[in-house]
């Protein structure tokens, strides 16, 4: 779980949105014969000041979700209730996959 106050004004959409611009981001910057995590990549101020920016935020996979069964919005797969209408979400098998 992410500690930074950063993480605490965003919703999960947002998040998402955030994760996808960095990846398109990292794509125009590296050309195409590098692999993710090639020391050469960071080897440049802007690398190692992109390395810095993605260290800070520090964002994560995308986490797993779920369909409310109640009003059909997006839930993270381990909640307990919907963020959306509250109602009370059923715990899944420990190998449920995401529905979305």
């Amino acid at each position: 779980m992410h500690t930074n106050a950063f993480y605490l004004s965003m919703n999960q959409a947002d998040v998402s949105r955030l994760r996808a611009l960095m990846e398109a981001v990292e794509k125009e910057m590296n050309p195409a014969h590098l692999q993710a995590g090639d020391p050469k990549l960071v080897a440049t101020p802007m690398g190692i000041a992109w390395k810095r920016v993605v260290d800070m935020l520090d964002l994560g996979p995308e986490p797993k979700m779920r369909i409310c069964p109640a009003c059909k919005h997006d839930c993270m797969l381990g909640a307990t209730r919907c963020g959306h209408c509250w109602i009370v979400l059923e715990a899944l098998p420990a190998t449920a996959s995401a529905s979305v």
